[in-house]
């Protein structure tokens, strides 16, 4: 549901607080988002989400769909394209005109931009920018620490990113604020073997996830390059990458190449993903990313009860946090990643007794230190304590 409409103008409704994201497709930021907005309703807050792009395909628009049955407005400026960045302030400064926000909290760089951009109409209206990795170009960063006065606060998904805003893009240190994601960590149920047939892998046969954008920062082309040897050392084992991307059609060339492409399976995205992450069939999942921030597929996978093997970029021993569920789940960044990547997830996968450990402690990390209830619960403090630093009247 688009925010409600008279005539040809959105009905005026004060909002407290308006989210905005490059897009809504789903992934890891924008699943976030889903649930701090569901979260923020739940505790009475006036909350409404905008995007700068045009809706999302019917295969990815679940986080929509999931909106909207909470009655949560949602606005799409169909602002695909960079030429479309006028189209995208004057969409986001009408909507504000309109709702009149107390807050406005942007989601990933191109929302970040826009937001700093968009004139807020009243001197009360505060600006919050949500920062998800470490890795910028350096015309990234200059941006970011040129318009850093148009937000009163960065939230930064871990201590890492954080660390990387103050030192590696020059953000005010007193404006950085850490705020872990959080997870639905699923009620235990019970176990059954999961049906892979459809994507023509025995019903029998153990199974190795990955979850991630088809892209450079996820590393999905270096574990495609990884499978042969890897699946060699496992002869019962698939592969299957949940995900889409621009490195999908090369990705697809070099797995039809490969001897064993029949046990490569690149799915594309999936409204199921979580449901087969808490299958019995699937034993391990693996993050092959070259930079992160706090990693939300990651998170998913150990609040299913998974064992995991990581990349230590940022985030992940945050996550882990015990050294011991470091150590055994890990692989430094370093000259032979690769190889020992590979080594680590055979050693994990055919160690059932230390894979199982790491499963259950996973979960009890996750529901512990990450759930949902801690992140909204932080968001709402720091809105409360932005909402303090400037006047309280209204324009």
């Amino acid at each position: 549901m688009a925010f409600k409409t008279t005539g040809s103008r959105p009905q005026s409704r004060h909002l407290d607080v308006l989210l905005v994201i490059t897009e809504l497709r789903v992934g890891g930021a924008e699943r976030c988002l889903m649930h701090l907005a569901l979260g923020l309703a739940e505790r009475g807050f006036a909350v409404g989400v905008v995007s700068l792009a045009s809706p999302p395909s019917p295969n990815q628009d679940a986080l929509v769909r999931q909106l909207q049955l909470r009655e949560i407005p949602v606005e799409f400026l169909g602002a695909d394209r960079l030429y479309q960045v006028s189209r995208a302030i004057r969409g986001l400064r009408r909507l504000i005109r309109i709702h009149q926000p107390r807050l406005v909290h942007a989601f990933l760089f191109h929302a970040i931009i826009i937001t700093a951009l968009t004139p807020t109409g009243a001197p009360d209206r505060s600006r919050i920018a949500g920062l998800r990795v470490t890795e910028q170009p350096v015309w990234r960063k200059c941006l970011l620490r040129i318009l850093q006065m148009r937000f009163q606060r960065f939230v930064c998904v871990s201590q890492s990113v954080a660390d990387h805003a103050h030192h590696g893009i020059g953000l005010d240190l007193a404006k950085l604020t850490v705020i872990p994601n959080g997870v639905a960590v699923p009620a235990p149920s019970p176990i059954h073997p999961a049906s892979w047939g459809d994507f023509g892998i025995p019903h029998d046969a153990p199974v190795i996830v990955a979850v991630g954008r088809l892209a450079y920062q996820k590393g999905m082309d270096r574990l495609v390059e990884l499978a042969p040897q890897l699946l060699n050392a496992l002869p019962q084992h698939h592969l299957v990458i949940f995900g889409d991307g621009p490195l999908r059609a090369q990705l697809m060339d070099h797995i039809r190449q490969t001897p064993l492409a029949d046990r490569i399976h690149l799915i594309g995205w999936r409204h199921d993903v979580r449901e087969r992450l808490a299958n019995a069939n699937t034993r391990l999942f693996v993050l092959p990313s070259r930079w992160e921030g706090m990693p939300q597929a990651l998170m998913e996978a150990m609040a299913a009860g998974l064992p995991i093997v990581a990349m230590r970029v940022e985030g992940v021993e945050e996550i882990l946090g015990d050294p011991d569920l470091i150590d055994i789940q890990t692989v430094p960044l370093g000259p032979h990643e690769d190889l020992a990547f590979t080594r680590r997830i055979v050693a994990l996968t055919t160690d059932p007794v230390a894979a199982e450990s790491c499963g259950i402690r996973n979960r009890q990390r996750i529901t512990t230190h990450f759930g949902l209830e801690p992140m909204v619960t932080r968001h709402i403090g720091l809105y409360q304590t932005v909402g303090k630093e400037v006047p309280t009247h209204r324009s």
